[in-house]
C-alpha cells in the first residue's frame, strides 16, 4: 500500500508541473483527446478479447403483430395433428452463465411457464412457475439457501418441486408440489430438463463434451436467433444436402467471386437410435482458386430433438460448438448457439467464426419463417437423405404426442 501511495504521489507532482504553464484552450482538448483514446482502447479491447453475445431475428418477422404471425402460420403450417408441438427429449433451459448462485428466472418453454433458479450452493432447479398453494409466480420469488421462496405467502420449495416450509404452519401436507417437475441435469454449460409427453423418464443421456466438462476450453461466445418454424424443419437442414450450393454459396462479404464449397455426409449413429452423425467440408473459393487457411473441417453429431453438437477443425486449432434449440410453442423456437475454444486461439477468430456461422443460419431462419411443410414432398434422387432423416426423427413423437390437437383458430396460441 505504501508503494502505491507513493506512485500515486508522484504522478500527482508530474501532473501539476506539466498543467502548470498550459492554457485552459490546451487543457481541454488534451481532456477531450484522452477521452477519445481511452474509449477507442476500450473498444477495441471488447472487439478483440471479449467473448461475443450476439442477438438476430428475422426483419420481416419483426414488425409483424402477434394476429399477423398467426395468420402467417395459419397459411403456411396446415397440419393439424399431423407433427406434434414438441418432440420427447432433453432440451437446455437455460445456459449455466446465465443463472447466478440465488437467481431465479421466469422462462416460457414446451408450451408451459417455468421458475428457474440456482440455490446458494450452486444446484440447478426447475419447478412449474405458478405456485399450488395460490398460484402465485414462483418466478418472483427469491432464493433462500436451498429453497425457492414464494413472493405470497412465503411456501418454500425445493429442486425437486417439493414443499419444505410453511412459515404459519408446522405441517405440511405430501401434496404440496409444485405441478411440473422435470428431470434437471447440468452439463456441457447449460442446465438440461428432460420432456415426455407420457410423462416416462428419460431413455438416454446427453453426452458430456469432455473438454468442455474438464475446462480445458473457454467459452467463446453466443448467438440467439428466434426462428417460427417447427422443431423438425430446423433439424432437417442437416439431410438437405443440396440447398447447400443455393442457400449458402455467398459469404458474409456479399463479393460475388468469393463463394463457400460445401461437401456433406449424414446417417443415423449404428449404436445411439437417438444419435445421427455427419460430416461437414467447408472452404472458401475465388472462381476455382482455394483461399489458403479457409478450409473448416466439421464432424457433428444431432442429440435427440433439442441439440447439435459440432467439432471444427480451423487453422488455429479444434472447436466446440452446441447448438441448443428449445420450443417455446409448437412454431416457435429459441435457438443459440455456444462456441468454445482452448485458450490458445484467439477471441477474435472466433468471433468472426461465430458471425460467419449466424450469417449462413440467418439465410435458413428466413426461408423457414415463411415456408410451410409438407407430409409427404415430391423428393427428387439427389435431395439426399430426407426421408431417411424423417424416419430417424419420428422416434421423439410419442403415440399421446400425436393425438395432441393443436388450436390454430385461438389466436392466442402463437
Amino acid at each position: 500500500s505504501k508503494i502505491w501511495i507513493i506512485m500515486i504521489a508522484c504522478i500527482l507532482d508530474s501532473a501539476n508541473e506539466y498543467f502548470a504553464d498550459k492554457s485552459a484552450f490546451q487543457l481541454t482538448w488534451r481532456f477531450v483527446l484522452t477521452i477519445f483514446v481511452i474509449y477507442v482502447l476500450r473498444y477495441l479491447y471488447k472487439l478483440i478479447f471479449s467473448p461475443m453475445d450476439y442477438t438476430w431475428e428475422d426483419s420481416d418477422m419483426k414488425g409483424l403483430s402477434p394476429f399477423d404471425k398467426h395468420k402467417l402460420d395459419l397459411k403456411r403450417k396446415k397440419k393439424l395433428g399431423t407433427l406434434p408441438p414438441f418432440p420427447n427429449g432433453w432440451y437446455s433451459i437455460i445456459t449455466s452463465k446465465e443463472l447466478k448462485a440465488g437467481e431465479v428466472k421466469h422462462i416460457s418453454a414446451l408450451g408451459k411457464e417455468w421458475a428457474v433458479f440456482r440455490t446458494k450452493t450452486g444446484k440447478a432447479g426447475v419447478v412449474g412457475a405458478y405456485c399450488p398453494h395460490l398460484g402465485a409466480d414462483l418466478s418472483m420469488g427469491t432464493v433462500e439457501g436451498e429453497d425457492l421462496v414464494c413472493p405470497f405467502h412465503a411456501f418454500h420449495f425445493n429442486t425437486e418441486g417439493q414443499c419444505t416450509k410453511i412459515p404459519y404452519q408446522e405441517n405440511i401436507p405430501n401434496s404440496m408440489k409444485c405441478q411440473d417437475i422435470p428431470r434437471v441435469v447440468e452439463k456441457n454449460g447449460s442446465v438440461l430438463i428432460w420432456f415426455d409427453v407420457d410423462g416416462k423418464d428419460p431413455e438416454w443421456e446427453v453426452p458430456e463434451i469432455p473438454e468442455i466438462s474438464d475446462k480445458n476450453v473457454r467459452w467463446r461466445g453466443t448467438t440467439r436467433h428466434t426462428v417460427h418454424t417447427h422443431l423438425q424443419e430446423i433439424h432437417e437442414n442437416g439431410a438437405d444436402q443440396a440447398h447447400l450450393p443455393v442457400v449458402h454459396w455467398r459469404t458474409i462479404f456479399f463479393y460475388r467471386p468469393l463463394w463457400h464449397q460445401w461437401g456433406i455426409k449424414w446417417a443415423p449413429n449404428e449404436t445411439h437410435k437417438w444419435k445421427t452423425d455427419f460430416e461437414v467440408k467447408e472452404v472458401m473459393k475465388v472462381g476455382n482458386w482455394t483461399v489458403p487457411f479457409t478450409t473448416f473441417n466439421v464432424e457433428g453429431h444431432h442429440i435427440g430433438p433439442g441439440f447439435v453438437h459440432f467439432k471444427m477443425q480451423s487453422v488455429f486449432g479444434p472447436i466446440w460448438v452446441i447448438h441448443n434449440l428449445l420450443p417455446v410453442e409448437g412454431f416457435l423456437q429459441k435457438s443459440n448457439y455456444e462456441m468454445w475454444a482452448p485458450k490458445h486461439i484467439p477471441v477474435w477468430f472466433c468471433k468472426i467464426v461465430l458471425l460467419g456461422w449466424a450469417n449462413q443460419y440467418e439465410r435458413d431462419i428466413k426461408i423457414w419463417n415463411q415456408k410451410m411443410f409438407l407430409n409427404a414432398p415430391q423428393i427428387v434422387k439427389n435431395d439426399g437423405p430426407i426421408v431417411q432423416y424423417r424416419r430417424w426423427f419420428k422416434q421423439f413423437y410419442s403415440e399421446k404426442g400425436t393425438k395432441t390437437k393443436v388450436d390454430f383458430t385461438n389466436p392466442d396460441f402463437f
